[in-house]
């Protein structure tokens, strides 16, 4: 049978709906059995469930099945002609296919078009307020009100009506209620089958069925299921209908509709939703299902946010728990683990993982190496954080990064891994170091692994692995194996980390392991590095380890320690307790070598030491201290070798000229030489000026024999000083060479005129013109010294004059001021005598009797003065006054006859009883206090007096 035609459907359901207008099936009319029809036929693989069209109807299911079997033909067709295969307790099942979409086309056409029976006759729509009119038809309350505001007619009849009173309808508002129930009820069963516009068209026409009666909870629930719907059609307004549906299901808290809602919705749309859903609600949304991924992460950043907002470890632990039930959970139900959770998981336990009591060594090593991954960048950790937790988790705030407990995080993982990865393991505890080199368990852990890397490998040349080698070891005291000893390159690069004390004890182990000349390397390293710090004592006593090591390794001559010993001894000479005489005369020449060639000896400290042992910027070279090496070297030549013995003892002094025993075998050498006339000894040197400035500098007699030999010449002279010269002018008159001492006296004279000591100047001529009148220099520096004088006597004798008579007038000047003095002296006695006579003995206290005066019968401004009593400075007299004013107080004032400063006390009075006053006008009364009336008298006391602008007071004595 072919698809009916949409007019022979339209025909055929106005023919059922005409016949059967009052026919009732089950309680029901034939027009509702014929909706429960059409709800239980399938648009596509399934109809409604007969218990779900009995909820609709709100009937029971029973009741239902006996409607569709009745509505069933004889020959198995309904009145659609559509098979009816339908059993009790089934569901419906349709067949052909051509019919069923018929039956839908049907259905859709049917449910947008309104009943006529409960449409307003003047406004053709469904009504709202139906009320019943005088014609007997009912109208849209609004339409047929306006109708009468033209008409007096029925809008159905045309008839006159009599009144345009009307009545509410109730039994046709009550089917309107049935039917937009009804309809909504098979909108919603049918919409989700249909095309997209029918769909839409219906869904909006539930809606308005619905709106009307909000706030009603099951109004709401109705409304909720048609938003749901609509919000999975293509072609609306998505956002708008969610703006509208999610607070819907928020406030009914409908769980299935939001389920529903979330498995059409991607990822980020969801997790938008979610956000403005209660815990409590997405909680109970966390079941197994297409969305549990989703609402899991929204739980997840709800545990995030409140531990970054509290702080508290108790939410961190329920994170961390949570990540690892759910990473679990992937891996059941998925087979696999999920990367990004698992990424989310070791994001908090690489940051955070201190915090909480979780046990590293329980945790997956898959989780533990993508944790340690997660440290190389904080930028992209921060950013991966606030893409799955919506939060840094603090982690922009943390004082450093990587964090330092993430350390155990790298050495745990390190632990994990067998030997044959040893280069992993060892690059594993190098990070675990590097962020906090103060953990005990990596230091030690990390140690180990580089000895071994160093037995395997051979050496640890990369990353200056080996320098951390040595400051490990180093810092911990531990000694290093000599199997690792002997691999070490000991670099200078390797040593730059390592303080000085470490670098000396490097020093004594590598020297336990026979290797002197590395050992004394670090040892030099040690000392430059005491000396940089300004520990002098410590350097100091670093060089004494050097000499030490290197001394005893000295025999060797082909590893270099015999040149490094002796380049020690010839720079630190000084600060070694080395005594000489012990050593080898080897060593020493190659120490005098040294001495005598510095740039040879900063190529030796150089290529030896891999320092120049502070050679280039020491004050002078050879060292002062070196003179003795030169003396020692000298002494243990023979005759035979006297010239090198001489030559090493004036090198020795050229050194340190002032060190007694280097001047004293330097003397007896030269003597010895002169005595020899030693043809070795150069006849150009100053060799006889250097014996005479040695024996003039002691100030010692030079030996009769010697002094026969020397031959005085200008040459040998010209170092010396003029008080030495004068002391070896009286020399050589002892020694009966009394011209060369006239010559050696000139000499000294004219050094004394030149350095301005005129008086050892002409003491000195006058010894070379004793020595030798002959001596024409003497006598001419004689004349020119007497002739000197003879202008000095005259120049004296005529300033003696000019100063007489200047002083000659002085003495005049002051005998007319002395005269001047005697008469102001004199003018001063007189006035004295007259200050003196004008005088009066001044009072110390006086006392006032008020035993004749009534006080208190006083008037107002009635005045009683005492006596005038003199004050003892000038004519200065003053007395009391007292005065009765207002109130019945008496006040007490002083008069002075004269200006005064005064400062007394006066008892008793109501204040205070001392007082300073100034009077600046004669016949001045100061108010000072005031006294009670019953008073029997007051006493008056000086204390002391000035006169205006003077420097001294009179001051009373206690006495």
């Amino acid at each position: 049978m072919g698809r009916p035609s949409e007019v022979e459907l339209l025909g055929l359901a106005r023919r059922v709906r005409s016949s059967a207008q009052e026919e009732k099936l089950g309680g029901l009319s034939r027009q509702d059995s014929q909706r429960i029809l059409r709800m239980s036929i399938p648009a596509g693989q399934k109809g409604m469930p007969v218990d779900a069209i009995a909820e609709v109807w709100s009937v029971e299911a029973t009741e239902v099945v006996k409607i569709l079997e009745s509505m069933q033909s004889s020959n198995g067709e309904d009145c659609l002609g559509q098979p009816k295969p339908y059993s009790r307790g089934q569901r419906t099942r349709l067949e052909p296919i051509g019919n069923l979409f018929a039956a839908r086309d049907f259905d859709v056409k049917r449910l947008k078009e309104e009943p006529n029976d409960l449409c307003c006759p003047i406004s053709h729509a469904l009504m709202e307020d139906p009320v019943v009119a005088a014609d007997g038809f009912t109208y849209e309350r609004t339409c047929i009100m306006q109708w009468f505001k033209s008409n007096n007619r029925s809008a159905t009849t045309g008839q006159p009506m009599e009144t345009q009173a009307l009545h509410p309808n109730q039994h046709m508002k009550s089917a309107i209620v049935e039917y937009k129930q009804k309809s909504v009820a098979e909108i919603l069963s049918v919409a989700s089958q249909l095309p997209s516009e029918d769909a839409v068209e219906l869904l909006l026409k539930g809606e308005q069925f619905v709106r009307p009666c909000l706030p009603d909870v099951s109004a709401k629930k109705k409304l909720v299921s048609l938003l749901v719907l609509r919000s999975k059609l293509p072609g609306i307004n998505r956002a708008e209908v969610l703006k509208e549906l999610v607070p819907l299901i928020l406030e009914i808290r409908d769980t299935a509709s939001l389920q529903e809602l979330l498995a059409g919705m991607t990822e980020h749309e969801a997790l938008s939703l979610l956000s403005q859903v209660d815990e409590e609600m997405v909680k109970s949304l966390h079941l197994p299902g297409p969305h549990h991924d989703v609402i899991s992460k929204e739980l997840v950043r709800r545990m995030a946010s409140s531990w970054v907002t509290d702080q508290q470890d108790e939410s961190l632990d329920c994170l961390w728990n949570f990540l690892c039930q759910h990473i679990h959970f992937l891996s059941q139900h998925q087979g696999h683990q999920h990367d990004t959770w698992l990424e989310a998981a070791a994001l908090v336990l690489a940051t955070h993982h201190s915090r909480w009591s979780a046990q590293l060594h329980e945790v997956d090593s898959i989780l533990l190496r993508q944790a340690c991954s997660c440290l190389s960048n904080q930028e992209e950790t921060i950013s991966c954080a606030r893409d799955f937790f919506n939060t840094d988790l603090g982690i922009s705030t943390l004082d450093c990064w990587p964090p330092k407990s993430s350390t155990s995080m790298f050495a745990e993982l390190a632990s994990r891994l067998d030997d044959s990865k040893h280069e992993e393991k060892l690059e594993l505890l190098l990070e675990a170091h590097g962020i906090d080199d103060t953990n005990v368990h990596v230091r030690c852990s990390l140690m180990q692994q580089l000895d071994q890397h160093v037995l395997v490998q051979g050496s640890i040349e990369s990353k200056d692995m080996e320098g951390l080698l040595l400051k490990l070891h180093l810092e911990t005291k531990e000694a290093i194996s000599a199997e690792v000893m002997r691999k070490l390159s000991l670099l200078k690069r390797h040593l730059k980390d390592l303080t000085a004390d470490e670098l000396l004890l490097l020093a004594k182990m590598v020297a336990k392991a026979n290797r002197q000349a590395d050992g004394a390397r670090v040892a030099v390293a040690a000392s430059e590095l005491f000396a940089a710090n300004g520990k002098a004592d410590e350097s100091q006593d670093v060089v004494v380890f050097l000499w030490d090591l290197l001394r005893q390794d000295a025999q060797d001559e082909d590893d270099g320690c015999a040149d490094g010993a002796s380049l020690v001894l010839a720079t630190f000479h000084g600060s070694l307790r080395a005594q000489l005489e012990e050593l080898d005369t080897r060593l020493l020449r190659k120490a005098c070598f040294y001495l005598d060639n510095q740039g040879a000896a900063l190529g030796c400290a150089r290529g030896f030491f891999n320092s120049d042992l502070g050679i280039a910027s020491l004050d002078q070279w050879p060292p002062k201290s070196s003179a003795l090496i030169f003396a020692e070297l000298a002494s243990r030549l023979n005759d035979d070798e006297r010239k090198e013995k001489l030559n090493l003892l004036m090198k020795a002094h050229g050194i340190d000229a002032s060190h007694a025993h280097v001047r004293d075998a330097l003397l007896e050498q030269l003597c010895q030489s002169l005595l020899r006339q030693d043809a070795s000894v150069d006849s150009n040197s100053d060799t006889e000026g250097l014996l005479l400035r040695l024996h003039l500098e002691k100030k010692d007699e030079i030996p009769g024999d010697v002094m026969q030999l020397l031959s005085l010449q200008e040459r040998h002279l010209k170092d010396l000083a003029a008080d030495q010269l004068r002391l070896l002018a009286n020399m050589l008159d002892k020694a009966n060479r009394r011209a060369d001492g006239a010559r050696v006296a000139v000499a000294a004279a004219e050094l004394f005129a030149a350095n301005g000591k005129e008086d050892e100047s002409h003491e000195a001529i006058a010894c070379a013109h004793y020595l030798d009148r002959t001596n024409d220099r003497a006598s001419f520096l004689l004349c020119k010294l007497l002739g000197a004088i003879r202008g000095k006597c005259k120049g004296l004798s005529d300033l003696m004059d000019v100063e007489c008579k200047r002083l000659d007038g002085r003495c005049d000047g002051l005998d007319d001021r002395c005269d001047g003095l005697v008469k102001t002296c004199q003018e001063l006695l007189e006035k004295c005598k007259e200050l003196e006579k004008l005088r009066e003995v001044p009072i110390k206290s006086m006392r006032w009797d008020f035993s004749s005066y009534n006080l208190g019968g006083f008037a107002k401004g009635q005045t009683v003065e005492s006596e005038k009593f003199p004050l003892g400075v000038s004519t200065v007299q003053a007395w009391l006054r007292v005065t009765k004013k207002s109130f019945g107080s008496h006040y007490l004032f002083l008069c002075v006859t004269e200006p005064v400063w005064v400062k007394f006390k006066v008892n008793p009075v109501v204040r205070q009883t001392q007082y300073e006053y100034a009077f600046t006008e004669p016949s001045e009364a100061t108010m000072i206090a005031w006294i009670n009336a019953d008073a029997a008298s007051i006493t008056f006391e000086l204390l002391a007096v000035r006169l205006p602008g003077a420097s001294l007071e009179l001051v009373m004595s206690k006495s």
